[in-house]
């Protein structure tokens, strides 16, 4: 292992992956510096879930001297044979990392590693990657390295997981803020695409009345309403006072109505 260029990679992916110019670009150019620091790739894939109403995630594999692949798969994965029976799922389910050398008969029970055999694997390794909010998603490498890979190795994998996870989240917050409405109207209808509807509503507007939701829980009032709501309703309101509210960038005044005396 090279430690000034394992350095330099993970310097790299806190500082952003800004010499990226999208996600399979940062993917090719972070498995090249994995090349470049000591460890031993042959193929590596990151799966992200996404917010698509059709799309469920999005696979990015890469190997030496090509390009990126990228493809979606759609909410059907969770229930494919494919899927449950590959190592990823224990990934996803368990959130703990799975490891397998090939010869070693338990990776038998992996319909997976007979085509990655095939081209001459001799070790995988999978690891979570734990984005702020919770979310899962997961990352694989393998190599075709006599005896697989060395606890050297190993450890340079784990040490870049943390920040590559940040650089994927924030690739992927980006993503989906692309994708979202932000005025302060609200959308509403059959939203989805042409496989997939929910009929639902989003929007700030939205998220506002779902916070006051549980501020009505927490003060023990059935009615709450936010200063925009009671100064155009024609009502007589009692202020409750300021209220810091999530996702909002300020504090909100909320009102009650004055003959609503609090639950016990």
């Amino acid at each position: 292992m090279n430690a000034i260029e394992l350095r330099k990679l993970i310097d790299w992916l806190i500082d952003g992956a800004r010499s990226a110019a999208g996600p399979a670009q940062m993917m090719k150019e972070c498995c090249e510096r994995m090349l470049i620091a000591g460890l031993p790739l042959w193929r590596v894939g990151v799966s992200v879930r996404t917010l698509h109403p059709d799309v469920f995630g999005l696979n990015f594999i890469w190997r030496p001297g090509s390009e990126v692949v990228v493809s979606s798969v759609d909410f059907g994965i969770v229930d494919a044979a494919s899927f449950r029976s590959s190592p990823l799922a224990i990934v996803y389910e368990k959130e703990q990392e799975v490891r397998y050398r090939l010869d070693d008969p338990e990776s038998a029970r992996f319909p997976f590693f007979d085509e990655m055999r095939a081209e001459g694997v001799t070790d995988y390794i999978a690891m979570p990657l734990r984005f702020v909010d919770g979310l899962i998603n997961g990352a694989s490498w393998t190599t075709q390295q006599p005896g697989g890979f060395s606890d050297e190795h190993l450890q340079a994998l784990r040490s870049l997981v943390p920040p590559l996870a940040r650089v994927i989240e924030i690739i992927s917050l980006g993503r989906k803020a692309s994708n979202l409405l932000d005025t302060c109207k609200i959308l509403y209808g059959n939203i989805g695409g042409g496989n997939r509807l929910d009929f639902t509503c989003i929007g700030p507007a939205v998220n506002l009345a779902a916070r006051l939701e549980k501020i009505a829980g927490r003060l023990h009032r059935t009615i709450v309403a936010s200063g925009d709501f009671s100064g155009n309703c024609a009502c007589e309101w009692t202020d409750l006072g300021e209220f810091p509210i999530a996702g909002f960038a300020r504090a909100e005044r909320v009102y009650g109505l004055p003959d609503e005396a609090p639950a016990a």
